[in-house]
């Protein structure tokens, strides 16, 4: 596989965002029945400049879309196309998010997860984040700069 490379999304590439998208929560969508429809917004975010997509060997094989206050920069989504699991784009996406965070002059990151995803809380703890609440359907996570 060649070297992924992180870009801002574009219009033109809405449809292989939801694609991916729904390919990498197919799972969860499957067996969660509570799990929301997280390809809502896609086109706001790709016209606010919040979208970006990692792209490996001419195809879109991650997405990344973010929501920023005054103080934090929210991760609303990370995706990974299944195909292209296990070569440490979902990492690669993060830490994007990160600079992100920083060029944007916030101090910390947030995002929510489903709390019958554990999986992706112990990645993100790996990654340094800390869980900050939790709820009957979620679990809320931090990273401070």
């Amino acid at each position: 596989m060649t070297h992924p490379t992180i870009r801002p999304a574009t219009h033109d590439d809405s449809e292989d965002i939801r694609t991916c998208i729904a390919g990498a929560f197919a799972k969860a969508r499957a067996e969660i029945s509570d799990f929301p429809d997280v390809t809502f917004g896609i086109e706001e975010s790709i016209a606010a400049g919040l979208a970006f997509v990692a792209e490996a060997e001419g195809r879109v094989c991650g997405a990344l879309t973010v929501h920023v206050t005054d103080d934090s920069l929210k991760v609303e989504v990370v995706a990974v196309d299944s195909a292209f699991r296990g070569f440490g784009i979902g990492r690669m996406l993060m830490e994007f998010a990160v600079q992100e965070a920083k060029r944007r002059g916030v101090r910390e990151l947030r995002l929510r997860t489903h709390i019958l995803m554990p999986e992706n809380v112990a990645l993100y703890q790996h990654l340094g984040w800390e869980v900050t609440s939790e709820d009957e359907t979620g679990v809320n996570m931090a990273f401070k700069l």
